[in-house]
């Protein structure tokens, strides 16, 4: 019997050994390792391959699990008194950036227009003093870019505005 056993545990050994072992994977467009003295990590940007698996009794999705990107598509205005509109967009040379309600010069916060790329950088500021203000996108590439209207230090609309060629 202890013969028996030696030989059934050397060969559950030689099975696990010889074995292929799989350890989790992902085909990435970026990734890496970074290091230093209080530890590392190791990270990937990007998963283009996932597998899903279904058996009997379950079913097992391998690789990196994304989660859910949800856009906020609207909020509520800060002053509901101003009203704002931005038009063309997408635009080529120019936009215009309307204010439709008297309210908004009332003499005692100006406003001002924002122009942000994507990445978060002021572009250019513009004082808006008439009731349509034209803005020039000449300087700028084809790209998306965030037009934000302000009073004095609050936002009152933001827009995402695209200049195309």
């Amino acid at each position: 019997m202890n013969v028996k056993m030696k030989a059934i545990g050397f060969l559950w050994l030689l099975f696990c050994a010889t074995g292929t072992l799989f350890a989790q994977q992902a085909v990435v467009t970026a990734g890496g390792n970074i290091s230093s003295a209080s530890g590392s990590v190791s990270y990937s940007i990007g998963q283009v391959m996932y597998s899903h698996i279904e058996g009997e009794v379950g079913s097992l999705n391998q690789g990196v699990q994304q989660p859910h990107v949800f856009t906020i598509v609207g909020v509520e205005d800060v002053r509901k008194d101003i009203i704002v509109r931005l038009f063309p967009n997408p635009a080529n040379q120019f936009v215009h950036l309307q204010l439709t309600t008297p309210a908004a010069f009332d003499g005692s916060k100006p406003l001002s227009a924002r122009m942000y790329d994507m990445q978060g950088n002021l572009l250019s500021t513009q004082n808006l003093s008439d009731d349509i203000t034209t803005i020039s996108l000449n300087q700028l590439t084809e790209a998306m870019y965030i037009l934000q209207v302000w009073q004095d230090q609050t936002q009152i609309k933001s827009f995402k505005l695209f200049k195309s060629n």
